[in-house]
């Protein structure tokens, strides 16, 4: 994936990085905004990278699209 090092104001070097995160579409847009702060922030605290060089997508799914172990959805309704 190419990142352009200037794009919308942001100056990313040579070692950015791209992490991209499946979640519920049913997030609300707030809680959306603090998980994007979050991951930038822990990155730049813990592992030192610049904020700049940290590109980040989330990925909406529905709900029913999530199993969190044994193959399963608790969110599938059966209905089809």
């Amino acid at each position: 994936m190419f990142l352009h090092p200037t794009y919308k104001d942001v100056e990313c070097s040579a070692g950015a990085i791209v992490i991209s995160v499946h979640i519920p579409a049913s997030r609300p847009m707030a809680e959306k905004r603090k998980l994007l702060s979050e991951i930038v922030q822990r990155l730049h605290d813990n592992v030192g990278i610049r904020p700049d060089d940290v590109f980040v997508t989330l990925i909406p799914l529905p709900s029913e699209n999530f199993s969190f172990g044994q193959g399963f959805s608790p969110f599938d309704k059966g209905d089809d």
